[in-house]
């Protein structure tokens, strides 16, 4: 999907491109400031061709998290699959720069970009796996609104994942 552009009170979402990978980009998925909660051990070239992959696909929204006042890219959103018929989508999110962590851009940019799935896509519910250890996710995707529930739409391990939903309510 290209060209989307969501903004809410400190960021801007858009469909993230090539030029925006980085090694500064690389090093939140592969340095030594890594996620523990995120697995990617490919090169700055393997990255930007997963980047170009996937945001050339219409299943997938895939979106850089851009502060408003200066664009400098935090982190991405990303939804994928998307599923119109069933109404579905699946969500994964990495807020990169650690300054950025737990002061609630989380929940600020899922809202946000889940309101313009549903009026775009009509997207109703969604989805997503998050780890048991993972503490401060899970918490932030409770605060905004997402319940420890299963689902048929995401494969999970017993005692490593959990399956979290959430129903959109009504425009």
């Amino acid at each position: 999907m290209n060209n989307i552009e969501i903004v809410t009170e400190r960021f801007v979402l858009r469909t993230l491109s090539e030029n925006d990978v980085s090694l500064r980009y690389l090093s939140w998925i592969n340095g030594e400031n890594a996620s523990p909660y995120i697995s990617y051990d490919g090169s700055y070239k393997q990255l930007q061709s997963y980047v170009i992959d996937k945001s050339n696909k219409q299943n997938i929204l895939f979106l850089g998290i851009f502060l408003k006042d200066n664009l400098q890219h935090i982190g991405n959103i990303k939804y994928e699959p998307m599923d119109i018929e069933k109404h579905y989508a699946n969500l994964g999110i990495l807020i990169g720069e650690k300054k950025w962590q737990g002061v609630g851009v989380g929940p600020e940019v899922i809202k946000a970009s889940a309101k313009w799935l549903q009026k775009e896509k009509g997207i109703q519910q969604i989805v997503l796996r998050v780890k048991i250890a993972n503490e401060s996710a899970v918490k932030a995707y409770k605060k905004v609104g997402f319940s420890e529930k299963n689902t048929p739409y995401i494969s999970k391990v017993e005692g490593i994942h959990l399956s979290m939903v959430w129903d959109l309510p009504t425009l």
